[in-house]
């Protein structure tokens, strides 16, 4: 077995601590040679000796080339890292072995003997401008495939503006083995993901309820009931012979526009490509003709409950024209179709859908709840090992549960809101999503759910996290602005070195157990 740590310090983490004290030490160098440079140049730039001018630029051009980092110490602490671990490996085994399988066995062997790191508290925060006009919302992942937060994940703030796509900006990214590591997340002028209410893991993301089941799900409990959205009819007196007529929507910024004028006997397809024109929750609408009488009927499969009728203007021959609403839409509807769950102080209702995953994974899933005044009841969102109420959810790597709750007290009554949960898994997963009740809503009391979405992450690296634009209802809108803060207090240096060294998230150290190896290695 290879020796760990022991109180001669001459175990492999007691020799790599030295080692990454002497790269500490090339930091702590250059941070101040660095301060020492920026008061120089402000100096000169004072005037006060060199005036202002050519002379003065050379100069100090000359001085700030002292500040000019070279492949030095920190480099070569990260390359004896792997070097000094796939050694102490091949000597304890006797084989030969790369240094990614070297740090393998110095896992398991850790795992085997108790071992294990402190952990660095790392967070992640996104905001929306104050001043948006769309509803989208930035989602950052708050967790790699271990279930881990990101323990290179580097503390910045950074921040996405909506300009006909979504540009990501912040500092630049640094390399693991420089000297001037931390930078930033890397992300330059970058378009990131953005995901659409069609944008979907899960399948029949509407809810839609077919024969009294709501299809691709499994239904627990009976205290439920199908939401539908807002239906409307065109309705023409009589069959018209000549003319046209137009129709007009108000948006909810108060604008009113209008499709050009139809022919009396247009086609379906043809309101409905003039309709979809006129704003973006006009868009999805579905025409087809009157089944009772002349006209069409407007079906909105992802309109909101109240979503505004349109105005019509008709110059029609033989027939006048009217619009009327033949479905209104169920309060709490957020987008089309979806499924109310009703309090009756006892029963845990909620639905299940089975997903399996071949590797590794981190998602966001993504629900829409609005309640009517509930005091009692707990919304969970999460991944679980069955589909049933008592199903457990399915732990992450790190052990922390694929799953979060949400009192309905805690959120205020008729209002929509946005309901996150980070998943995240390792190799193979058979599990459950679900939203469910855990603990039994307000006899009388009503909780819609709308629209829940399974979101992949992707962009996520050892270095930074994942980011998603979630265009909710609305959607972005020009110049909508987004910020994120990520915080690091790299409290787990050890961690830190060994995951600098071979940049594999696969590869780091075990953070539970039953014997610490301390920080304090890191020294002279």
């Amino acid at each position: 077995m290879i020796v760990l740590k022991n109180a001669q310090r001459t175990g492999l983490f007691d020799l790599l601590g030295r080692l990454w004290y002497l790269a500490n030490l090339e930091k702590t160098d250059y941070e101040a040679r660095k301060t020492a440079l920026d008061n120089l140049a402000a100096a000169i730039v004072s005037g006060t000796t060199i005036p202002s001018g050519t002379s003065q630029a050379e100069f100090r051009y000359r001085v700030e080339s002292l500040g000019t980092t070279s492949a030095g110490i920190t480099q070569t602490v990260t390359r004896l890292t792997r070097d000094l671990v796939r050694r102490a490996a091949i000597a304890d085994l006797a084989r030969a072995m790369t240094e990614s399988q070297a740090a393998l066995e110095v896992i398991r062997q850790m795992k085997a003997g108790g071992y294990y790191v402190g952990t660095s508290t790392v967070g992640v925060v996104t905001a929306n401008d104050g001043a948006n006009t769309g509803d989208a919302q930035l989602l950052m992942a708050s967790l790699a495939a271990d279930g881990s937060t990101g323990p290179l994940w580097p503390p910045e703030s950074g921040e996405v503006v909506f300009d006909q796509r979504p540009l990501a900006s912040s500092k630049d990214a640094i390399a693991l083995d420089s000297v001037l590591w931390p930078g930033g997340t890397g992300y330059a002028s970058e378009m990131i993901p953005t995901a659409d209410l069609e944008t979907n893991a899960l399948r029949n993301g509407a809810l839609a309820v077919t024969s009294g089941r709501v299809s691709d799900w499994i239904t627990r409990g009976t205290q439920w009931a199908e939401v539908l959205p807002p239906q409307d009819d065109i309705q023409f007196s009589a069959q018209p012979t000549g003319g046209s007529f137009r129709l007009a929507f108000t948006n909810r910024f108060g604008v009113k526009r209008y499709t050009r004028d139809l022919t009396y006997d247009a086609s379906p397809t043809a309101v409905a490509g003039e309709i979809a024109a006129l704003d973006s929750e006009t868009r999805s609408v579905q025409v087809s003709l009157r089944s009772t009488g002349p006209g069409y009927t407007l079906d909105w499969p992802y309109g909101r409950h109240d979503l505004p009728l349109m105005e019509i203007e008709s110059s029609l021959t033989g027939a006048t024209a009217n619009l009327v609403r033949t479905r209104t839409g169920t309060a709490g509807g957020y987008a089309g179709s979806a499924i109310r769950l009703i309090g009756n102080g006892s029963e845990l209702t909620g639905l299940y859908q089975r997903f399996t995953a071949s590797s590794d994974g981190v998602a966001f899933l993504v629900a829409r709840a609005w309640h009517d005044g509930a005091s009692a009841g707990v919304l969970q969102l999460g991944l679980v090992n069955g589909a049933t109420s008592s199903a457990a959810p399915i732990n992450r790597a790190s052990g922390s549960p694929n799953a979060t709750s949400f009192t309905l007290s805690g959120l205020a009554a008729n209002q929509f809101h946005i309901l996150v949960c980070p998943l995240a898994w390792k190799g193979t997963l058979d599990g459950y999503i679900t939203l469910r009740l855990t603990t039994a809503m307000t006899s009388g009391k009503n909780l819609v759910i709308s629209r829940p979405q399974l979101i992949s992450v992707t962009g996520q690296t050892i270095t930074r996290p994942g980011l998603v634009l979630l265009s909710n209802r609305f959607g972005p809108q020009p110049q909508d602005r987004w910020t994120w803060t990520i915080t690091n207090d790299f409290a787990g240096q050890v961690q830190t070195w060994w995951l600098r060294a071979f940049a594999d998230a696969d590869l780091a150290l075990p953070r539970s157990g039953t014997t610490l190896i301390p920080e304090s290695i890191i020294s002279a």
